[in-house]
């Protein structure tokens, strides 16, 4: 009966009819939530997945080898390059092993420490030698920070890996090339510089920074720095070539005198490449300077002698004759050749040397002594007939010897020629006079010997018959 009067109440009525009409409602809400966030859900995964690839994809494309480890030391992922480092053949593999198995007891001491400080929350990135799984040593360099996990606390160990084996040979080549260029530029005691046109200043680069105990900077540069030191007599030289290559960029070349406190000249060689900027003006110039005082003064001494030289050359009576010894062609004579052989000195260069004998029979036969002299003792003395300008021939000592040693086609002789007509009349004039002395002797009715140290040299027919002797 309660029942059927709580039924008979219009608001349990109401109420019942809310709960119907609003359950179905709310259920088609619930599904309608339910599918969005699975829905949601699953684009998230993709994303994920999407993200996932792609990381994996830049890092098997990577050329730095990518490491992720847990606590433990043992791999979770790791690239091809870096399997390629570690010489495994792939991930399963490098998962069984530890990582301390590729470093040394000295390198993994290190590694330690690095490691100490990411556990911490510290990146850092250092270099260890790896060894390999087949043995190679290489240089590495590894950076890594620790990746928290889900409760803050650091889970695993990320880092790339860099093989810097390469990059430390090249820059052991470096220091060797630059070691063995400072070795050179000490050798040579050269001074290196590198001049700034914007700011007109010089950097002295070697370690040799001073000649005759004066700084670099005061003899050789810009000439507002080195001016006041260079010679009165050299100075607008020396201002016209430095301007002349900074206005044209052409190569920076010079030789002046420059003066110590002591009043002393020494002479300075500088030679520089100017670099220009985009516009064509002067930006910088790398140059050297040298000390060439010792071979200026042995050129002075090599200019005295050959002055000695040539005026001896000239004074001397013999026709002398720089000859190619390929060609035979004369290049250059003395004046005495001219009177020698009657020709003009014009026309004596250019000449071959077979133009002065009598025909080319002759000078056939004597090209043929000429080089079996000289390829056996390097000179070739003869007495010959020699042809002079006027047709006529006259008898000549000829000295031929090699004035350089290098191949045939190259070498150079000196061809020495005296005039020994007058000797050689001399010569006909004491034989004909020993004949007329010999022929007194001989007819003398008075013995006459000559001897020495008891053995006789000459005895005329007088003595001869005189001893009875034959």
């Amino acid at each position: 009966t309660d029942s059927l009067r709580a039924a008979a109440n219009p608001w349990w009525f109401a109420l019942a009819l809310v709960a119907f009409i609003l359950l179905p409602i709310g259920a088609i809400l619930m599904y309608r939530i339910y599918r969005g966030a699975r829905r949601e859900l699953e684009r998230t995964s993709r994303a994920l997945s999407e993200s996932e690839n792609v990381f994996r994809q830049i890092a098997e494309s990577s050329h730095a080898g990518m490491w992720r480890m847990n606590r433990d030391g043992m791999t979770l992922f790791a690239n091809r390059k870096l399997c390629e480092l570690l010489e495994v053949d792939g991930l399963e593999e490098l998962r069984q092993r530890h990582y301390s198995e590729f470093f040394s007891p000295a390198m993994l001491e290190k590694v330690h420490r690095e490691m100490a400080k990411r556990r911490h929350g510290v990146a850092s990135t250092y270099e260890v030698e790896v060894i390999g799984a087949k043995g190679t040593r290489r240089t590495i360099m590894i950076s890594g920070a620790p990746v928290k996990g889900p409760t803050g606390v650091d889970d695993t160990l990320v880092a790339t890996v860099i093989d810097t084996t390469a990059l430390h040979r090249t820059e052991a080549a470096l220091r060797e090339s630059n070691e063995r260029l400072e070795a050179a530029v000490a050798v040579a005691e050269l001074a290196i510089f590198d001049w700034d046109a914007h700011t007109n200043t010089t950097t002295w680069t070697s370690e040799r920074a001073e000649f005759f105990g004066l700084p670099a900077s005061t003899l050789c540069g810009p000439p507002q720095e080195a001016l006041p030191r260079v010679h009165p007599d050299d100075r607008t030289q020396f201002i016209r070539r430095w301007e002349h290559a900074v206005e044209t960029g052409d190569p920076y070349f010079d030789e002046y005198r420059v003066v110590t406190d002591e009043g002393d000249a020494h002479w300075i060689s500088v030679e520089g490449r100017l670099f220009l900027d985009a516009d064509g003006k002067a930006m910088r110039m790398l140059g050297v300077a040298r000390d060439v005082t010792g071979i200026k003064r042995q050129e002075s001494r090599l200019r005295a002698a050959r002055n000695v030289l040539e005026q001896t050359f000239a004074s001397l009576r013999d026709a002398v004759l720089i000859v190619q010894r390929g060609t035979m062609a004369i290049e250059s004579s003395n004046d005495a050749a001219s009177t020698v052989l009657g020709l003009s000195p014009g026309s004596i260069a250019g000449r071959n040397l077979g133009t002065l004998y009598p025909d080319a029979e002759t000078w056939a036969a004597r090209r043929r002594e000429i080089e079996q002299g000289l390829a056996e003792s390097g000179q070739y003395v003869r007495e010959d007939a020699i042809r002079h300008a006027n047709g006529s021939t006259f008898p000549c000592e000829i000295t031929i010897t090699l004035l350089e040693s290098t191949s045939k086609e190259e070498g150079r002789l000196v061809v020495v020629m005296r005039d020994i007509t007058v000797r050689r009349a001399s010569e006909s004039t004491l034989r004909e006079s020993e004949m007329r002395y010999r022929q007194a002797f001989e007819n003398l009715t008075d013995g006459i010997v000559i001897h020495r140290d008891g053995r006789f040299l000459f005895a005329n027919q007088a003595i001869v018959r005189l001893v009875g002797a034959r």
